[in-house]
């Protein structure tokens, strides 16, 4: 029979630390809203190394976790939030950083969204 502190701990994982999501499990949802993206397109970058990636999340009686990819590999997430306006801080690696950006909502994924900096 496992301790009362053992127990307590691992409740208290369970609370505080966001799932591990596996990107490859989960398919789109085509119902689900789009991350609207607040600039996005293609933008050269010369001087700024850090920038910001605004964005708009659109959810229904629900919280998200919103993950930012930069070039395939995840860079950052908001863990549980609500409809609102957020923002992405990040730090441009030189060339070209395409970052890809979606939600998952009870348990399920929205389309992804894409946006381009070079940073020369």
């Amino acid at each position: 029979m496992p301790s009362k502190e053992i127990t307590f701990r691992q409740d208290i994982k369970k609370t505080i630390f966001p799932k591990i999501y596996d990107k490859d499990h989960y398919r789109d949802d085509k119902y689900l809203k789009p991350i609207k993206l607040i600039s996005h397109g293609i933008e050269t970058i010369a001087s700024k190394i850090k920038i910001q990636i605004p964005f708009e999340l659109s959810v229904k009686n629900s919280t998200a976790d919103v993950f930012l990819f930069m070039n395939g590999e995840k860079s950052d997430m908001y863990y549980s939030i609500p409809s609102g306006s957020y923002a992405f801080n990040v730090y441009l690696k030189k060339g070209k950083n395409v970052f890809e950006m979606y939600y998952l909502a009870d348990g399920y994924k929205s389309p992804s969204v894409y946006t381009i900096f070079i940073r020369k």
